[in-house]
């Protein structure tokens, strides 16, 4: 079974809106992304994220409205499952409850079939009539919200029934097809409301179109005006305005709609609506026949008055927003990122006019959202920026790399579109905003303190930094203004000499002064007391009255290398050089408690005794730092004795020594830890869990940190280099750290690594949209970034001549050893689909490679070419690597396998070249490539991926195939395949016989090797359920002995041979096709682009760890996953059964199910597999935000006290097992919690 978890969530904002959800007048940001939605405050710095709900499903929708007798606003949200709740929020539990959901799942496709879903938000407007529905939720039809109308007359005003609304909905049937826009009219309270629609009709044009909602009746057959042909013939936006009057001889017709195209925007005007609803409603009543219960369609009696019709900048215009304090003006913004003012007015004749500015150019937004005090809201980058979110999508390509600067793992991948691509570095683990830095070399620790005279101010803040070198001391001082200067003494510390030790302890006679300590030899200090070593004797010193007083000594066998005090300064820890084992010592009586025992071979180079200040678990935890970057975590009770021997826990933190800091901030204390990537240790309130995050630096080693509280850097921390100190603080809210690297307009679209050329190949695409001409052209290049500094070394344009003209382009890249020499290429596939095939049929394979061979010459410069160039039939969409200088391209239906003309031996010059269609290759650079085999048994080959010999085939209509490439006879022969017809793209491999795959119904699911004792129908599908049974079966077969599992002790490794001992190995082909069956599958929710092998920890991290990261996974909404596998079989059992548990009763908001998100989604039905074990970041995660301990909760609404309340899933009060409560169980429960800790830190 697989382990699977986002480690970056989505990041890409679908929809913006403003409301006042949280206080009343107050407007807050509500943002809905993949499966979240966040509310943030609005505030005069910036954005502060409020409160964040998960949801079980995907977003499709977020709309607000306010009934009359409420004072804050409520969210309306539709899921892609057809799922529709209401969200409110509860002052008294300060979290998003859900006051109403309903189901709307249907049999037909719910967006062809025409039905309009109305909810009356008046309670006046509800109807009595046999149309209305007050059981939807058992009906199962579509209903898709669409709008809301403006009414503020409240006809009931003690009608307060908390979003009952959502259950007497209206279900109308709406004629109009190929709906593109639709908004509601501006119009007085006492009309009805009117629904403007603009669709195409028969002929193509985009015609508009009014429907009157009667409520009453439950039809919308009426229309204000007759149809209208828009202009624009690609109109998007409707825009709807009300302009006030001039008194009695002002036009009448105030209200009206701005219809926004791409290269035009028109005004059209209503008629009086008074006198169009009166002499409807009278013909209404003269004509009274209807068909059915309908009322017949009544022929509007006016149409619209058009007004002006301006010109706008050519563009694809999706969004839009109403600035508040300026009358009738509107943002629009478009895909390529133009942003542009519209602005309308009256002038002195009456009529409109209307007009527009360009505002400029930023990223393309998807939304459009006004903020006070002249700010605007969307989902990239403000022009002046105010707050940032970190958006990775879309993100269409990535490799995984280690950075040789600080040998941690990274993933670079490509993102952005249009006027914002770029590369982004991301590396596991919370970044630092930095505030500043200084080049200071040689600091081997650090301190921050307060000065005597910092004592007299209202708050106390570090104004002093004391840094400790080889051979001296220095000191600098951080002044009020932000500005830092190196002083030459500090209260009497020398300068000549290196410190131990510095600190500020409180005087013992309660005084307000403080005095600072340094030692010889080794020293730790608390809050009043600070102890110090002298060789093999430890003495503890307190001040009182300005002087230090000796309370206790006490010396031991060996000399001592490292101290700790425990926070309420009863004990001290000592750990020894000779033995490496740790005395805990009592202050009081000055002798040793007990001895903790560390088994290892190398010395204790930090202690620390913390409770990060908490009360919920034991009293005191020892955190042993040992020279071989491990940790040992022992648990103290308050008398300073064990608690017990084996609670003692050893956690790999990196490979050299690790040293201990202590550190506070405003929400708690906790620890940072040094050794080669730093980490933050901190426990979890609610289980006394560690949580380790790491922490990404960009300068290399850390020599030393420490915290700092000063005036002007305030919450900080300061990390020392070998050549610089560096100020800023943790954005603890993100467990990636990113790093931009912007390329422009330019897109990046594919992206490879070279170990031996150590640089990065980007394919990237630029587009030019001329707004005076009409046209839109794309220019393809190739660039070449170095590993290190990602400097762009080599810029390769007009090299792609087959993507420059009109049509979809593929482009695929790979680094590969081509010929007998091994030489590292860049290898590119291109190819051009114009609009007039059915299929792509010319491409490229390009080769590109440092020819300067001199590499160990840093000052060298790099010179990359183009030497090899190969045509060939179709476009090229996946390339890999086979052995000897090799490699297989996946074109259109076939896959061909080539190698360098000339590079292969003997025996190969006398390859007859095979053809590709009609074409040959032929020489266009220094070589070509030589056609060695080509198989051709696919429908549209996607991606390829080679594992030695093996190439796994991903197809667009026939799954995955396994094929392998024949060394000797240098032909490609299949081994396997799966009959399934399932639109493949992004494939995987996990081992030698099972594969991930991606399909087109945003699910995820695993095939594996089964003997094909039967040949498959001959119309090449299978039974999907019947290959369920089989698999099932057979794992009842391979049964991890549930029952007697737990009656040994030795927990037993697996390897990827003990997952089906019945299916054979692949070797070498019998003649005979295996069948790849399907293993495991379950439904994300979220397009998957690529399949990497990889990891986001070093491996001397997870070699430490219960799982093993198989594969890493991009999605294009900026998503960040892997795939792992567990490595005991007892801990798999243990959380799948936990998993398959606690997603029963599991609940979002919106009273979805956790259980049902994850089934597998076949066609429109979802079917429950739990072959996969799928756990997102924020489950698998239990640490709750800083900001918000609230945020992960679930709160039901009162009204809904007979269903079940089920918090996230750190709750304790899941049935485990079909047992007793987890409470009950605290054993397996504790395990739970320690396979998932031990997991989490995976990613």
């Amino acid at each position: 079974m697989l382990y699977l978890t986002h480690a970056q969530l989505p990041t890409s904002t679908r929809h913006a809106l403003k409301c006042d959800f949280i206080e009343p007048g107050i407007d807050s940001l509500v943002l809905g992304k993949q499966s979240t939605i966040e509310v943030y405050g609005i505030k005069p710095d910036g954005l502060k994220l409020l409160h964040l709900a998960k949801v079980f499903d995907v977003v499709e929708h977020i709309n607000s409205y306010k009934k009359p007798n409420d004072s804050t606003a409520t969210l309306l949200v539709l899921t892609t499952d057809l799922n529709l709740f209401t969200l409110r929020f509860c002052p008294r539990s300060a979290t998003i409850i859900t006051t109403a959901s309903i189901s709307l799942h249907q049999i037909v496709l719910h967006a062809l079939n025409g039905i309009l879903h109305v909810i009356p938000l008046v309670p006046g407007c509800l109807s009595k009539s046999k149309h209305l529905d007050p059981v939807l939720s058992k009906r199962k039809k579509a209903n898709v919200p669409t709008g809301f109308a403006n009414q503020n007359k409240n006809l009931h005003p003690s009608y307060n029934d908390p979003d009952g609304e959502i259950y007497r909905s209206f279900q109308l049937r709406l004629n109009e097809v190929n709906v593109h826009a639709l908004n509601f009219a501006t119009l007085p309270a006492s009309h009805p409301p009117i629904l403007l629609i603009v669709y195409s009709n028969h002929l193509g044009d985009r015609v508009l179109r009014s429907r009157k909602l009667d409520l009453q009746a439950a039809h919308c057959e009426q229309e204000l005006f007759r149809s209208y042909s828009c202009r624009d013939p690609v109109t998007g936006l409707i825009i709807p305005f009300s302009l006030p009057g001039h008194g009695d001889d002002s036009d009448p017709a105030n209200e009206g709609a701005i219809l926004i195209g791409e290269e035009c925007a028109e005004l059209v005007r209503f008629g009086s609506p008074e006198s169009s609803a009166s002499n409807t409603k009278g013909k209404t009543k003269a004509t009274g026949s209807t068909i059915s219960g309908i009322p017949r369609k009544q022929p509007a009696e006016q149409g619209v008055m058009t007004g002006p019709a301006i010109k706008l900048p050519l563009g694809q215009y999706t969004c839009f927003c109403k600035l508040d304090e300026v009358p009738n003006c509107w943002i629009l913004g478009d895909v390529y990122g133009n942003i542009i003012f519209l602005v309308l007015r009256q002038s002195k004749t009456g009529a409109p006019l209307l007009r527009y500015f360009d505002a400029g150019h930023v990223p393309s937004p998807e939304a459009l959202v006004y903020i006070p005090s002249g700010f605007v809201f969307w989902p990239r980058t403000l022009p002046e920026v105010i707050t940032t979110f970190p958006n990775l999508a879309p993100i269409s390509d990535f490799c995984v790399t280690e950075d040789r600067k600080s040998l941690v793992n990274q993933i670079v991948t490509c993102s952005g579109a249009y006027r914002d691509g770029s590369l982004r570095v991301i590396k596991h683990g919370i970044g630092m905003c930095e505030s500043g830095s200084l080049e200071v070399g040689g600091v081997q620790r650090l301190w921050a303190l307060r000065s005597a005279t910092q004592v007299q101010s209202v708050e106390d803040f570090d104004d002093r930094l004391v840094l400790s070198c080889a051979d001296c001391t220095r000191f600098l001082a951080l002044n009020e203004d932000g500005t830092i200067e190196e002083v030459e003494q500090f209260n009497g510390f020398e300068a000549n000499t290196p410190t131990i030790l510095a600190g500020n302890i409180l005087d013992g006679s309660h005084s307000n002064s403080r005095y600072s300590v340094q030692s010889i030899t080794g020293a730790a200090h608390g809050a009043t007391r600070c102890a110090v070593s002298l060789k093999r004797q430890v003495v503890v010193l307190r001040v009182q009255d300005g002087a230090f007083v000796e309370e206790g000594s006490c010396e031991l066998l060996n000399d001592i290398s490292s101290l700790a005090i425990d926070p309420n300064e009863n004990f001290v820890a000592a750990a020894q050089w000779v033995t490496n084992c740790v005395e805990i010592i009592s202050i009081s009586t000055s002798s040793s408690i007990c001895r903790v025992n560390t088994d290892s071979d190398f010395m204790v180079n930090s202690l620390v005794m913390t409770n990060f200040e908490r009360t919920e678990s034991d009293d005191c935890r020892l955190l042993i730092g040992l020279g071989d970057g491990k940790m040992i975590n022992v648990a103290l009770g308050p008398n300073g004795q064990l608690v017990d021997e084996e609670s003692s826990r050893t956690t790999t933190l990196g490979i050299r020594p690790v040293e201990f800091v202590s550190m506070k901030k405003t929400t708690g204390a906790f620890v940072w830890a040094n050794s080669d990537q730093p980490s933050l240790i901190d426990r979890i309130p609610n289980n006394g869990r560690f949580v380790h995050t790491p922490v990404t630096v960009q300068s290399g080693w850390v020599t030393s940190t420490t915290a700092l509280h000063a005036k002007f850097f305030q919450d900080s921390i300061v990390m020392a280099s070998n050549n610089e100190i560096r100020i800023g603080k943790l954005n603890m809210s993100e467990k990636m750290n990113a790093v931009k690297i912007s390329l422009g307009s330019e897109q990046p679209r594919r992206i490879a690594h070279s170990k031996d050329m150590k640089a990065y190949g980007v394919v990237c695409i630029r587009s030019e949209l001329d707004q005076e001409a009409g046209t839109l052209d794309r220019i393809g290049s190739f660039k070449v970034f170095d590993d290190e500094t990602f400097q762009c070394k080599h810029v390769l344009l007009n090299c792609f001549a087959s993507i420059q003209n009109q049509g979809r382009r593929k482009v695929s890249i790979a680094a590969i050893k081509l010929g007998s020499d091994m030489v590292e290429h860049f290898v590119v596939g291109t190819g051009l689909i114009k609009t007039s095939e059915a299929e792509a049929k010319t491409g490229r394979i390009l080769a590109f490679r440092d020819i300067n061979p001199n590499r160990d010459n840093v000052t060298t410069n790099r010179d990359f070419r183009l030497t090899n160039v190969g045509r060939l039939s179709g476009s090229v969409g996946g390339i890999g690597g086979l052995p000897n200088g090799m490699f297989v391209a996946s074109a259109n239906a076939f896959v061909h396998a080539f190698a360098l003309k000339g590079g292969l031996e003997r025996s190969l010059r006398d390859y007859n070249v095979m053809q590709v269609g009609e074409e040959r290759m032929v020489d266009e650079a220094e070589g070509e490539f030589r056609l060695l085999d080509t198989w051709g048994g696919g429908f549209v080959s996607q991606t390829v991926v080679t594992d030695g010999t093996k190439v796994l085939v991903g197809d667009l209509y026939k799954s995955v195939v396994l094929l392998e490439f024949d060394l000797k006879h240098l032909e490609l022969v299949v081994k396997a395949r799966d009959f399934s017809a399932m639109s493949v793209r992004p494939i995987g491999t996990i081992s030698e016989r099972e594969f991930i795959a991606s399909d087109s119904d945003f699910n995820l699911f695993t095939v594996q090797y089964r003997n094909n004792s039967t040949s498959p129908g001959s119309d090449g599908n299978s039974d999907r359920a019947a290959q369920h049974r089989v698999f099932d079966r057979r794992d009842e077969l391979v049964d991890y002995d549930h029952d007697s599992e737990d009656s040994g002790d030795e927990d037993d490794e697996q390897d990827d041979s003990q997952i089906n001992p019945q299916i054979s190995s692949p070797g070498p082909f019998m003649g005979e096709e295996e069948i790849l069956t399907q293993a495991g599958a379950f439904h994300l929710g979220e397009n998957t682009n690529h399949f990497r092998s990889g990891s986001l920890v070093p491996s001397f991290i997870e070699s430490s760890l219960i799982g093993h990261t198989k594969l890493i996974f991009v999605t294009s909404t900026g998503g960040i996953g892997l795939v792992a596998k567990i490595r005991s079989k007892k801990k798999t059992n243990l959380l799948a059964r936990f998993q398959s548990d606690l997603s029963k009763i599991s609940n979002s908001v919106g009273n979805l199910g956790h259980s049902a998100m994850l089934g597998y989604e076949a066609g429109r039905s979802r079917e429950s597999d739990e072959k996969m074990m799928a756990l997102k970041a924020e489950e698998s995660q239990s640490k709750p935000n800083d900001d918000d301990t609230q945020r992960q909760e679930t709160v039901e609404d009162e009204a809904h006290e007979d269903q079940s309340m089920t918090l996230a899933p750190i709750a304790t009060s899941a049935v485990f097992d079909g047992q007793a409560p987890l409470a009950d169980l605290s054993s397996k429960f504790n395990q739970v919690l320690d396979c998932l800790a031990d997991l989490n830190r995976l990613h």
